[in-house]
């Protein structure tokens, strides 16, 4: 399956069926970019996952504790309600 999606698959599984909590997506907003990260996660936890920015959608790849970002004009997201995950927002 890693092989097909083209990632380790690995972590996401240990993250969701072995270990209890549940992944976190720290984020906030400065100076026109969102800035985010997975947080309360296994290491290596990976998962790209879909937001929207007002009717621009797009998917940003978190990285357990490492804090990256993009351009937004906005102060406000939704995440693809199929993911089962938390927020957090940081600052």
């Amino acid at each position: 399956m890693s092989a097909e999606a083209g990632i380790n698959l690995e972590p996401i599984f240990d993250q969701y069926l072995r270990d209890i909590r549940v992944p976190q997506l720290e984020y906030f907003f400065k100076e026109g970019a969102f800035y985010f990260r997975w947080g309360s996660t296994v290491q290596g936890f990976n998962m790209p996952l879909d937001v929207s920015f007002g009717n621009k959608k797009m998917r940003i790849f978190p990285i357990a504790g490492s804090w990256n970002s993009v351009s937004s004009n906005t102060k406000s997201f939704e995440i693809d309600p199929n993911y089962y995950i938390s927020t957090l927002r940081a600052f």
